[in-house]
C-alpha cells in the first residue's frame, strides 16, 4: 500500500451524502486503492485515509446504531 501522501488523487471520484444541505459543510469520500480517502468539502486539500478494514468497521458500527458514533 502506498502512503496517502504518495497517492495520485487526480482521478479520485468524490462522493458526498445525499443528505448534504445544499452541498455545503459535507464530508466527502473517494474509494481508492486499499481504502477510502476522506475530506471536508470546504477543505478539499486536507485529506485523511482509512484502510478498507477500518472504513468497514466504522461504517458497520454506524449501521448497527453504535451510540458512541452517533450524535
Amino acid at each position: 500500500m502506498t502512503p496517502l501522501t504518495s497517492q495520485d488523487m487526480t482521478n479520485a471520484v468524490w462522493t458526498k451524502s445525499e443528505r448534504s444541505h445544499n452541498g455545503a459543510d459535507c464530508i466527502e469520500v473517494a474509494h481508492i486503492d486499499g481504502g477510502v480517502a476522506i475530506r471536508n468539502s470546504n477543505l478539499p486539500d486536507q485529506v485523511i485515509f482509512a484502510f478498507t478494514s477500518e472504513w468497514d468497521a466504522f461504517t458497520g458500527g454506524v449501521q448497527d446504531g453504535q451510540a458512541e458514533l452517533l450524535p
